[in-house]
């Protein structure tokens, strides 16, 4: 179809009502990262609370304690996968089910995964791993402890049915190169390296606490308490990922928008100057041909 000045008005005006929704989903993406950003920032101090906690636990606790607790697993395995149900986030899903395929294929017991969304849930295989029910993706920060909540419970009553012991993350974590990068992160048993570095370092105080009541009962509050905020970190992480992957495609959009209007701009003033141009050299070609004789 010819283009006509009507015709590139109409794609204008739809290019620019395109531009606004564009525009305005760019800011609501940009409003909500903030909330995430400032509960990553505050739950430092917590989780340097629940370390120190730990450090105190496995100075003064039994050895057979702190082999228990850094054994590799050997019974089934749980796994907890943060996707999105939210668009315009690009291959946020399906990149991350490939990276939790390739690095839970070697393991050889089995595997119970729990995922957090439904679009995840459908891009996961069922043949090596045993899918529970999707869990919604939290709607705001509030949300979380609710669903952390969740989790520890369901997670129990599996350790109890099916000998879980092992607990693996795996999220988005945001990236200033990629966009974002995955994240795979074992939070149990826990890791010989990162207790040594735990105790390496100094304490606060010139008097090193002691523990009160029994050692089964502490550590498995402790425990609980670093799988809470380590689910917690995790399920934030994966909400500024998804909210900065959808900022930076609103702004590719705009971008590509604002091409797009130049480019029409220019094809509608060139075809209006060329009609205009045609009347001229009418009038012009009448004017002279009323001159002859």
């Amino acid at each position: 179809m010819s283009q006509t000045p009507a015709v590139l008005g109409r794609q204008i005006k739809s290019a620019q009502g395109l531009k606004s929704v564009i525009r305005t989903m760019k800011t609501l993406a940009a409003v909500s990262i903030g909330p995430y950003e400032k509960a990553l920032q505050s739950l430092n101090s917590y989780v340097r609370t629940v370390e120190m906690g730990i450090t105190s636990f496995f100075r003064n606790a039994d050895p057979l304690i702190y082999e228990l607790a850094t054994k590799k697993p050997s019974g089934a395995l749980a796994v907890i996968v943060f996707g999105t149900d939210q668009g315009m986030v690009g291959g946020f899903n399906d990149q991350l089910a490939r990276f939790v395929t390739e690095n839970l294929r070697e393991y050889k017991g089995d595997t119970l995964v729990w995922p957090v969304g439904e679009r995840v849930h459908l891009k996961l295989p069922d043949g090596p791993f045993h899918l529970m029910a999707p869990i919604h993706v939290p709607e705001s920060v509030e949300t979380i402890p609710g669903l952390m909540s969740q989790l520890l419970t369901e997670i129990e009553s599996e350790r109890e049915k099916n000998r879980v012991t092992g607990i693996q993350l795996f999220y988005n974590q945001p990236s200033s190169s990629h966009g974002f990068e995955h994240i795979r992160e074992s939070v149990f048993p826990l890791d010989k390296n990162w207790l040594s570095g735990l105790k390496a370092l100094p304490w606060p105080t010139r008097i090193f606490p002691e523990l009160f009541g029994g050692a089964n009962v502490m550590f498995s509050a402790l425990v609980r308490e670093f799988l809470f905020v380590s689910l917690f970190k995790a399920c934030a992480s994966s909400g500024v990922s998804e909210h900065a992957t959808r900022l930076a495609a609103m702004q590719r959009a705009e971008k590509n928008t604002d091409e797009r209007l130049e480019e029409l701009g220019r094809a509608f003033n060139q075809l209006r100057q060329s009609f205009i141009d045609e009347e001229l050299f009418d009038v012009i070609s009448g004017f002279e041909a009323l001159k002859k004789p």
